[in-house]
């Protein structure tokens, strides 16, 4: 079946996510800046920038593609308004891009939790230019994060930590 962005010629939306840090992330961005036929919505979150809560999750239910940094709050929302599998980069420290490898230990956490099958959007390479590639150009396949990563009976617990983390730095109220 081909997709509508391609039989009206349409560049199809990809969502890409690079978080709130000051470090660069030009392997993203060089990565990107190859692909054809695609237009590309960067957003840099954080809770004193423009993009609200409702924007981003309005930008990701909306995209065709999505590609993220590999933190954890980012992907738990990813993994409850994505509708197809996201691509998760892990920062990473020796490229100047985090300050440690948090991501890239998060990202193989996820990436042993994932079915075979899926292993492939969790990107751990340095290189990763083909790979973004790849994704951007094979058929879409259903998010399965939630089910594999917050379970049910997890998420509720997940919410309630993530809300406190958020009310204890001062982010918003209680």
């Amino acid at each position: 079946m081909v997709s509508k962005s391609t039989l009206y010629r349409q560049p199809s939306i990809v969502f890409v996510s690079i978080g709130s840090t000051h470090f660069h992330f030009s392997r993203v961005y060089k990565s990107l800046s190859s692909c054809e036929n695609s237009e590309f919505m960067i957003a840099k979150q954080s809770y004193k920038n423009n993009l609200s809560d409702e924007a981003l999750i309005y930008a990701i239910k909306g995209a065709q593609r999505v590609i993220i940094h590999a933190a954890p709050s980012t992907l738990y929302i990813v993994s409850q308004y994505a509708k197809y599998m996201p691509l998760i980069v892990p920062r990473r420290a020796r490229l100047g891009e985090a300050v440690g490898d948090h991501q890239l230990y998060y990202a193989e956490y996820v990436r042993n939790k994932l079915p075979k099958k899926y292993q492939k959007y969790v990107l751990l390479d340095i290189d990763i230019a083909v790979q973004i590639a790849d994704y951007l150009a094979r058929k879409n396949e259903a998010n399965i994060l939630s089910r594999y990563l917050f379970p049910k009976e997890e998420r509720e617990l997940f919410k309630r930590s993530f809300n406190d983390l958020l009310i204890n730095q001062g982010l918003i109220e209680s």
